[in-house]
């Protein structure tokens, strides 16, 4: 039992230093920091104070659930790791076995490049692009990814998989915010069970998530579609009556600063109809812009 707690505690180590990416130099220090705690320390409670700080242990909890794991190879190799424990450790509590499966990939549910499913379902781009890459938002798979499909079609294969996390997933109906918030909490309780991080990490980036969907509800500027009041996407939420723009008309006068004179028309999620009146000779004119790539788009705000 003591050998175990003391692998615990090693285990706690190599997770900070996972996160937190010392150099080398520092890395290799820690390392000896360790053996020398395990030499001195009289009780396993001696070593975890001598070992890491409480100030640490929260901030650990913070950084696994808020850190962009998914946007490197690295982070994913740390993310598997890590769900690959918190499978492991719900199997136990409950009493059930594993077969390991040969191969283990790690998926981002929401994924990074969205589907016509993926932005309808999910339509506000900032917000995706803010939890794409957490741990909230991957699971495990012992198959390879099919990383744009729709979430109906990716639960067929959630609720297949030996690992129970991944299992739990497949009981949303849809992924959005309120299942995404829902795992926070789920994965925070885990994470303080198997290693003892104490203090509740879920609240702030629950907080933060609340706030930031409220945000890009209330940022949405209104314009009228018909008789209706309809919402401007969040990409084309600074494009209001009175802003200056540069609109590039075509290749020979390129681009052509002006100013949008009209609230504009919502025509789709990717496009809106803007009236703008140009600054060199003072002609107005109906205009669409598109949500695009830097290099495609045909306007820029000044």
């Amino acid at each position: 039992e003591k050998f175990d707690k003391f692998l615990s505690v090693l285990e706690l180590k190599a997770l900070q230093i996972a996160l937190t990416k010392p150099s080398p130099a520092k890395r290799l220090l820690q390392c000896f920091e360790i053996l020398d705690a395990i030499h001195e320390s009289s009780s396993i409670q001696q070593l975890i104070e001598s070992t890491i700080a409480d100030s640490e242990k929260i901030n650990l909890g913070e950084l696994l659930l808020s850190s962009d794991l998914g946007a490197s190879t690295s982070g994913k190799k740390v993310a598997a790791a890590v769900l690959e424990r918190l499978n492991t450790h719900v199997l136990i509590e409950e009493r059930a076995s594993l077969e390991a499966p040969n191969t283990l990939y790690v998926e981002q549910i929401l994924p990074k490049k969205a589907s016509q499913y993926w932005e309808t379902h999910w339509p506000e781009e900032e917000l995706r692009q803010l939890y794409i890459n957490k741990l909230v938002n991957m699971c495990l798979l012992s198959t390879r990814p099919k990383t744009t499909a729709a979430f109906s079609k990716k639960k067929e294969r959630y609720v297949n998989e030996p690992w129970p996390l991944t299992n739990h997933i497949s009981t949303y109906d849809e992924w959005n915010p309120k299942a995404l918030g829902d795992n926070i909490v789920k994965l925070d309780g885990l994470i303080q069970q198997v290693w003892g991080l104490e203090k509740s990490s879920s609240s702030t980036l629950l907080e933060n998530l609340n706030n930031q969907v409220s945000d890009s509800t209330q940022q949405k500027s209104k314009v009228k579609k018909g008789d209706q009041s309809e919402a401007v996407p969040l990409w084309a939420k600074d494009i209001v009556k009175g802003k200056r723009i540069e609109y590039y008309w075509d290749n020979e006068l390129q681009w052509c600063s002006a100013e949008v004179i009209e609230d504009p028309v919502l025509k789709s999620e990717k496009e809106i109809m803007v009236q703008l009146k140009f600054h060199d000779d003072e002609e107005k004119h109906s205009v669409s812009i598109r949500n695009a790539d830097k290099e495609e788009a045909l306007w820029r705000l000044l």
